[in-house]
């Protein structure tokens, strides 16, 4: 007996360490409070419920999006829906983290999702996102963001949109910056 309580132990043992601690992760109910309205974000971008998921986003909110040159305001989130975003079929969360300090929640995570693209076409990518939430009233609102694109889900560069000089090899020392 005390032979096959070992191996029980060690079984169990190994078996915590090769878990992997995001899906072994216990969000608090404040974090889950929080989750739930990324969870809600991608619902309503599956549905097309645009008038929902705008009420997701703080007035002031100040984020850069992967399909922009530049930071946008809440107006840049709503005038890009129609090319940005339309037409999520489907999407699954890769991996997630949620922190809440008072009245803000930051979520980061990394999300696989299929969408129709405006010709036509069928993409699937997998894109890496930070929203802050500010919690205002009783719900909670994303005042901040950020979102990058995994290169290896991102069609290739046109060569009107690649940059016009080749990347300096590591080897290469940097360029000066102009002062």
């Amino acid at each position: 007996m005390p032979h096959t309580t070992a191996c029980a132990a060690i079984a169990l043992s190994l078996l915590l360490f090769f878990v992997n601690p995001s899906i072994a992760q216990d969000f608090s109910p404040r974090q889950n409070e929080v989750w739930q309205m990324e969870e809600t974000y991608w619902k309503d971008l599956q549905t097309a419920n645009y008038t929902h998921y705008m009420t997701l986003w703080h007035e002031d909110f100040l984020g850069w999006p992967y399909f922009s040159p530049h930071p946008v305001n809440k107006d840049g989130i709503a005038n890009s829906l129609p090319t940005s975003m339309s037409d999520v079929l489907s999407y699954e969360f890769l991996e997630k983290a949620v922190r809440v300090t008072g009245e803000v929640g930051i979520t980061q995570y990394a999300v696989k999702y299929t969408h129709t693209t405006p010709n036509g076409q069928t993409e699937t990518r997998v894109s890496r996102i930070t929203h802050t939430w500010l919690k205002t009233k009783n719900t909670w609102q994303i005042i901040g963001g950020m979102s990058s694109l995994d290169s290896s889900s991102a069609p290739p560069s046109s060569p009107t949109t690649a940059p016009s000089s080749p990347p300096a090899s590591p080897a290469s020392p940097p360029a000066s910056r102009p002062k």
